[in-house]
């Protein structure tokens, strides 16, 4: 059975939108919501939790900083550039943020939300 080329094209642009969508989620920039979590009118609450980690000293960026959202069991590392991003899947008025990095102190702070770009930095452990 022979496709028309219109076919050919609607076919080629699922692929390469199921593969982009494969990839996002690989590298942590999508999530996939199952049809159970959706509300009736298809909008969810939910919060969007972004910043940097930076040294104090020298506020050089940190990367593989690990972050913590306390009591919500999310997690994530900052990039190359010390930037972070969580999505939580509910809506909130404050978060509570942890960070661990070997070699720096341990940061543990409540922010206000909504915060367009929350700004930590972290202190050397003097004894390392």
């Amino acid at each position: 059975m022979e496709r028309s080329p219109a076919q050919k094209t609607q076919i080629t642009v699922a692929i390469i939108g199921a593969i982009a969508l494969v990839i996002a989620a690989l590298i942590g920039k999508c999530s996939f919501p199952s049809i159970k979590d959706s509300k009736a009118d298809g909008v969810r609450p939910q919060t969007i939790i972004a910043g940097i980690v930076v040294d104090e000293a020298t506020n050089e960026n940190i990367n593989l900083a690990e972050i913590t959202i306390v009591g919500k069991n999310e997690q994530c590392s900052t990039d190359q550039s010390g930037n972070f991003k969580i999505v939580l899947k509910d809506s909130l008025s404050e978060v509570r943020i942890r960070v661990h990095k070997t070699d720096y102190l341990p940061y543990d702070k409540t922010f206000n939300l909504p915060n367009d770009n929350i700004f930590i930095q972290l202190k050397k452990n003097k004894s390392h």
